[in-house]
């Protein structure tokens, strides 16, 4: 059969598509020249070699491809490693045995968890099985322990299930060491500048020298007292307290030593009253103190006389045996007034008051100072001059003994 009908019988089995592709082949293979069946050899061997040509392509995309996944998994800038269900380690990348510290070789079969520092072992254990017996992604933070010291990292796990084979469980290990530094960093930080908020505060609210409460923080608890005490009917004292004889120290010993003694006389009023209470100091020798809750006259005076009873002990500072006295004056709410002002005022004028009747007084307002000056409820030999003067001498005998340094005794301040 020529071409020319080997074409025409191509052509109409072409156009009868109703024609079963077997009779159809017979039909072309009974037409077939030995000339056509070698054109149809020759393109069948071409067709085979271009399709040999495109595995060979395919093939090498996908072993460049392999190389690339290669290369991606064993250089990632994350860890990649599978346990078993033992914690075991099956497999991992070159970054998550650099992060580990050690060999990969050395890793395999390995337990994850000796890696894992002490402080976060718990926390490890119990996220391990978690992931054992849950499909879903989980996340943790450890930190790991290696040779020069420790990274922290946190762990993104997923379990793998195949039909058969034991469960194991893929994680991604990311090095998180920078981020928690940084979090540190910015942590102490904060601390720091909230210490120094603090510090600001308390240096607006606070006296530099002796630690009391200045006259801003004064004002402030005195005024939250007075809605207090308005709400819920209740009694609480303002004393005004001036140091007698405090300006010959600083005459005759310097202001260092007058300052160290103004920081003993704030300690040990501080500890005649009790903490919900506060000691202020507003100027120079004068302080203020604000009693809480009182229960009558009698116990702020027993608290006015046991702060004149400390301070009438001598004072030892800088190798100067010290002795000085108190005046108070006492203002009670409501008694001697509604406001801060009012109550201030009548505690001031109590206190000069006092000064006036002699010193080493504590005095009520609108209350003749003479009646206080022994104090109610205390020892009557307390303030009392002679008393005071053996006392004193008791000190100077003891430290004539050695107990001081004996060259200092010319420089006690003389009792008036």
């Amino acid at each position: 059969m020529n071409n020319q009908k080997l074409r025409a019988a191509a052509e109409k089995c072409i156009a009868d598509a109703q024609v079963a592709m077997v009779g159809v082949t017979a039909t072309v293979q009974a037409v077939q020249s030995p000339e056509i069946l070698l054109h149809e050899l020759q393109v069948h061997q071409f067709e085979l070699e271009l399709q040999n040509e495109e595995l060979r392509r395919a093939q090498n995309e996908l072993e460049a491809s392999r190389d690339r996944f290669a290369d991606f998994y064993e250089f990632s800038p994350v860890g990649y490693f599978t346990l078993s269900d033992k914690g075991l380690i099956d497999s991992l990348n070159l970054t998550a045995a650099e992060l580990l510290g050690v060999e990969r070789n050395m890793l395999l079969q390995k337990r994850f968890a000796y890696y894992v520092m002490p402080e976060d072992a718990d926390r490890w254990y119990a996220y391990f099985l978690d992931a054992l017996n849950r499909d879903e992604k989980l996340k943790c933070e450890v930190a790991i322990r290696r040779a020069n010291g420790f990274v922290h990292v946190r762990l993104d796990s997923l379990r793998l299930v195949k039909a058969g084979q034991p469960t194991t469980v893929r994680v991604v290990m990311t090095d998180i060491s920078d981020l928690k530094w940084t979090e540190a960093e910015l942590k102490s930080t904060n601390e720091l500048l909230l210490a120094s908020e603090q510090r600001q505060r308390d240096l607006a609210q606070h006296d530099m020298l002796t630690g009391l409460a200045n006259r801003v923080l004064l004002s402030d608890r005195l005024n939250q007292m007075l809605v207090i005490a308005q709400r819920d009917q209740t009694r609480f004292a303002l004393l005004y307290l001036d140091l007698d004889k405090f300006k010959p120290v600083n005459d005759m010993y310097g202001h260092a030593v007058g300052d160290e003694l103004l920081k003993e006389v704030a300690q040990r009023m501080t500890r005649r009253v009790r903490e919900s209470d506060t000691v202020a100091r507003i100027g120079g020798d004068e302080f203020t103190i604000l009693l809480r809750a009182i229960d009558s006259d009698l116990s702020v005076i027993t608290v006015a006389d046991s702060i004149r009873d400390s301070l009438i002990q001598p004072f030892l500072i800088q190798n100067h045996l010290i002795e000085i006295s108190c005046s108070i004056g006492i203002a009670i709410y409501p008694d001697h007034g509604h406001s801060e002002i009012e109550l201030s005022r009548q505690a001031d004028a109590a206190m000069y008051r006092a000064k006036e009747a002699g010193r080493d007084i504590a005095c009520l307002a609108n209350s003749d100072a003479k009646t206080f000056k022994h104090g109610a409820g205390a020892d009557k030999n307390v303030g009392h001059p002679q008393m005071r003067r053996s006392t004193f001498l008791q000190h100077v005998r003891r430290w004539q003994r050695g107990l001081v340094h004996s060259t200092a005794k010319e420089n006690i301040t003389p009792q008036s």
